[in-house]
């Protein structure tokens, strides 16, 4: 996404999307757009990715519902 593009983008999320959930800019989504055919393609990167990368150093202090 070109930079006109991402200004746009952003001016519609600061629009629509609530503000106190609005942290990131706006951004394409492209997973739900993957055929059923590469499922089984998808699992074995994933696998592949995983296993050669350490967990993330994380802590999870807080749970909150984000709704729907």
């Amino acid at each position: 996404m070109g930079a006109t593009d991402q200004r746009h983008f952003d001016a519609l999320r600061a629009a629509h999307y609530p503000p106190l959930r609005n942290h990131i800019a706006a951004h394409i989504t492209l997973f739900h757009q993957l055929p059923p055919s590469a499922l089984d393609e998808l699992d074995r990167l994933a696998r592949s990715i995983a296993a050669d990368t350490p967990p993330p150093l994380a802590e999870v202090s807080d749970i909150y519902s984000l709704g729907g």
